[in-house]
């Protein structure tokens, strides 16, 4: 799956940002449609990470995902562990890898992983992403793709393994202005 991504960093694979400096509350990597990506320097600029004149990098990448599981938009602009869970469980309908007893548990905030740990207490921490993704996997999942209403629309998909991301190109571009004309 061909798809795109808008950052003020250069770099050469993806890594999910734990510590020192600005920390994302997103969990995973985020890609959509190129016009998509570039809405995301409006909210770029919002967050004081760039202004006008700044460079910015488009990523182009290839995903290696075959296990979507299609969420509604959470509305807070942003993907924690607990928004994706979230979503997971209380969706109209749940993942069919989801058993009625993990649904039962997941409301008395237990997520049992095959190994005993409960997500659920690794919210907030910098371990959350990889307990996430060692929870998806257990289950099957890849990835979440999901309408991304919050940032203009489009299908959107946040990928949790770094190896699935293969980065086809990158293209510089100075900011001029802000926003899905930019």
């Amino acid at each position: 799956m061909r798809a795109f991504h808008l950052s003020p960093l250069r770099f050469d694979s993806f890594r999910q940002k734990k510590a020192d400096g600005w920390k994302s509350v997103d969990t995973g990597f985020h890609f959509g449609t190129k016009a998509t990506a570039m809405i995301v320097a409006d909210k770029l600029h919002r967050q004081g990470r760039v202004e006008p004149g700044d460079r910015v990098y488009l990523y182009e990448v290839e995903l290696d995902v075959d296990s979507l599981v299609a969420l509604s938009e959470n509305r807070l602009g942003a993907w924690p562990a607990h928004s994706i869970v979230q979503r997971l469980f209380e969706d109209e309908e749940s993942h069919p890898s989801i058993t009625e007893e993990e649904i039962d548990a997941y409301f008395e905030d237990e997520i049992l992983l095959e190994d005993g740990e409960n997500l659920a207490d690794w919210y907030g921490r910098p371990e959350e992403h990889d307990m996430l993704r060692r929870w998806l996997e257990e289950h099957g999942l890849d990835a979440v793709t999901y309408d991304n209403t919050f940032e203009g629309g489009g299908e959107s998909v946040i990928v949790f393994d770094p190896a699935r991301i293969e980065i086809l190109g990158v293209e510089e571009l100075e900011l001029a202005g802000f926003g899905p004309e930019q």
